[in-house]
């Protein structure tokens, strides 16, 4: 999705438990003098503001029936997580087309997308 200058990519799963989980990763498509001084990454937000911040994530491998994010040690902190994150889908999905946008959210960071 794309408002007001801001790329938006987001992934809702399932919990057998209750609250479904998601992930949210947005990123300014325009170069902002003010985002730049702040944060010079993408914004990932996961199942609410209280786990969220700029940055974290190592790779993202879109599988089949889940998107793994691996997560570096500064993503598992801000994150609040002791290990990656995958976010099963509800329905299937195309790999390809769901790794193609994610990494234009992550891939001028240098963090790889793969679909698998």
């Amino acid at each position: 999705m794309h408002e007001e200058g801001v790329l938006i990519g987001g992934l809702r799963g399932t919990n057998p438990d209750g609250d479904d989980p998601y992930v949210l990763i947005q990123l300014a498509d325009e170069d902002d003098h003010q985002d730049s001084e702040l944060m010079d990454s993408y914004y990932v937000e996961l199942c609410g503001q209280a786990a969220s911040g700029y940055g974290g994530i190592k790779k993202i491998e879109v599988r089949s029936d889940c998107c793994h994010l691996v997560l570096n040690e500064a993503g598992r902190r801000m994150l609040g997580k002791d290990r990656d994150v995958c976010i099963a889908f509800e329905a299937p999905v195309t790999q390809a087309a769901v790794a193609s946008s994610l990494e234009r959210l992550v891939g001028r960071y240098g963090v790889p997308v793969t679909a698998s």
